[in-house]
């Protein structure tokens, strides 16, 4: 039902943390796909000793760093979920039913991005980024909410959302060249939010904190 794609470059300290917090979620119908950016720390032994509890771990290798546009797209590619989220390392996920909570609701209104809150770990605020909660968004509007919030916070964010797999596939044949080309490791996230928020149908925001 959902593909967890996770970049990963030497964080061996927060491996373990981000993934039980996959581990403790009702939803068990996904897969996480854990893709490490040739790591020269443990990174890459926790992940297999993680994977030995659960089979639904898949380990890419990349045979050098390549950097963070080009882990995501290949998170992207090797994914088979219906919807995709993109969970950092040093990130996790809160709460049990927050997997479940999202999927359902995509699909009951056939949705092809949910935006959620998160909560800031520095100042323990939670936050949220949208101007229209609980409104189902069409184009081109769609498109322009990401340039404007109730908070100020422009919503460039990739890690905030489940998005279908269909849309991050346009959004990564949109600029493919580019992934090849360029080890992008700063602001990347902007520009597949600009794409998936570009071919996206629908989108809807909640004020519910999922993600940490």
């Amino acid at each position: 039902k959902i593909s967890i794609f996770i970049p990963i470059y030497n964080k061996e300290n927060f491996i373990n943390k981000c993934i039980e917090s996959i581990f403790l979620q009702t939803l068990k119908d996904i897969e996480i796909i854990a893709v490490n950016d040739n790591s020269n720390d443990s990174s890459l032994k926790i992940l297999e000793t993680l994977s030995k509890r659960d089979n639904r771990i898949k380990i890419i290798n990349n045979n050098k760093n390549h950097g963070l546009l080009y882990s995501r797209a290949i998170g992207i590619l090797k994914s088979s979920g219906e919807y995709l989220m993109n969970l950092d390392a040093d990130d996790e996920l809160k709460g049990y039913n927050s997997l479940k909570y999202l999927y359902f609701k995509a699909i009951r209104y056939n949705i092809d991005i949910i935006t959620f809150s998160f909560e800031n770990k520095k100042n323990n605020k939670n936050i949220n980024i949208c101007n229209n909660l609980n409104i189902i968004q069409k184009q081109p509007k769609l498109f322009f909410s990401i340039f404007s919030s109730d908070n100020n916070i422009k919503d460039f964010f990739i890690w905030n959302k489940i998005i279908k797999r269909e849309i991050f596939l346009k959004a990564y044949k949109a600029f493919k060249k580019e992934i090849y080309i360029w080890k992008w490791n700063y602001f990347e996230d902007d520009v597949w939010n600009i794409f998936v928020n570009r071919f996206a149908k629908s989108k809807l925001c909640i004020d519910r904190v999922i993600y940490i």
